[in-house]
């Protein structure tokens, strides 16, 4: 796990047919991040599909600075008067073989809600906000995933003994939200020295999605690969698709 990345509540939403297998084996569904470019560039769903994914943004005001194209071997200088912006957008090959897996990481202090507080013990009984749970109704396509609570600690403690332990190339990392205009959202240093990085940048019109993920840096297939980690039943708990988010209830020590 990623040594800045705290998980807080964390939330899955689970198709109803995967979602006892999920829980009951622990199997773990990596997809290819060229799977959700391509959700987007061919079908058009920027809800779950994202065609930036793992691509490294490049904004150039030609107002800043001399720019050319070349073309049939030729050079051409812009006009910094009939060029407003240019925008260089790629992804590497390798990049959109690696595997990732999304969860929600509700952040307690901003995204829950005190709803019974006893002063004495210091006990607290804390509720999803009403805005946060309009947000994951949006990832839950109306209802019709299945939401999973999952203990953070339980979860990783598993991870570590499927994955870590033996050699596997994987992380849980917070995924980092930039506006569309950034000159750059990763620049070329930052990518030599960790090339993963790129896989936990998104688009700042997803930071509803409050999304941390699980990245599998392999070449997982066109298909994806299906990871058994073992019974969550100790950690992962289901609600119910329509009524569990607004009936969940997280007791907890609070001090002021």
């Amino acid at each position: 796990m990623d040594k800045e990345t705290v998980p807080g509540l964390l939330i899955k939403f689970v198709e109803p047919q995967y979602v006892d297998n999920f829980i009951n084996n622990g199997e773990l569904h990596f997809s290819p991040l060229g799977y959700f470019i391509d959700l987007e560039n061919e079908y058009g769903d920027d809800v779950i599909g994202d065609k930036s994914e793992g691509a490294r943004i490049i904004n150039f005001d030609p107002k800043q600075s001399k720019t050319t194209m070349i073309i049939d071997d030729k050079e051409y200088i812009l006009d910094p008067n009939d060029v407003n912006s240019i925008n260089v957008e790629f992804t590497y090959d390798t990049v959109r073989e690696w595997g990732v897996l999304s969860l929600c990481n509700l952040n307690a202090r901003e995204d829950l809600e005190i709803e019974e507080y006893d002063k004495k013990t210091e006990k607290a009984v804390l509720k999803i906000k009403d805005n946060v749970i309009d947000d994951l109704i949006r990832l839950s396509d109306d209802n019709k995933r299945i939401p999973v609570v999952i203990n953070a600690s339980g979860l990783l403690s598993v991870m570590d003994s499927k994955f870590t332990q033996k050699g596997r190339n994987i992380r849980l990392q917070n995924v980092e939200y930039y506006p569309e205009s950034i000159q750059q959202n990763i620049t070329v240093d930052e990518f030599k020295a960790d090339p993963g990085k790129i896989v936990f940048l998104k688009r700042e019109k997803y930071n509803y999605q409050r999304e941390s993920r699980i990245a599998l840096f392999e070449d997982i297939g066109k298909n994806g690969e299906n990871i058994s980690i073992g019974s969550l039943k100790k950690c992962a708990f289901k609600l119910d698709p329509v009524t569990g988010l607004n009936n969940f209830r997280l007791n907890a020590i609070v001090k002021f």
